[in-house]
């Protein structure tokens, strides 16, 4: 069974505007040379090789499990930003684990 660590990260602690869609994203990021596009929705810094998923679903979730058994991402941490279309963000948000066991 793949076990997945996902975490809800603030992209307002990289000075991301609430405005700001994935293409923003990821330029921002890559202005400073840590990112890269390595799935779609997910980006990489290429620093800590540390995966930020911009919108999480449950699809999201299954989909990565599945991409694992495929590609060299198992065992990295992934951090997952909300949806802003669901969760606007908020600068109160934590930073939490979110354990994801097969369909969980």
């Amino acid at each position: 069974m793949v076990k997945i660590t996902v975490k809800l990260y603030p992209l307002r602690v990289l000075n991301i505007p609430q405005s700001a869609n994935l293409t923003d994203v990821i330029g921002i990021i890559n202005k400073y040379g840590m990112a890269e596009k390595v799935y779609p929705d997910i980006i990489m810094d290429v620093r800590t090789n540390i995966l930020y998923m911009y919108c999480f679903t449950a699809e999201d979730a299954l989909s990565l499990i599945d991409l694992c058994e495929g590609e060299k991402i198992c065992g990295q941490e992934i951090i997952v930003e909300r949806c802003y279309k669901h969760n606007p963000p908020s600068p109160l948000i934590g930073l939490f684990d979110l354990r994801i066991k097969g369909l969980y």
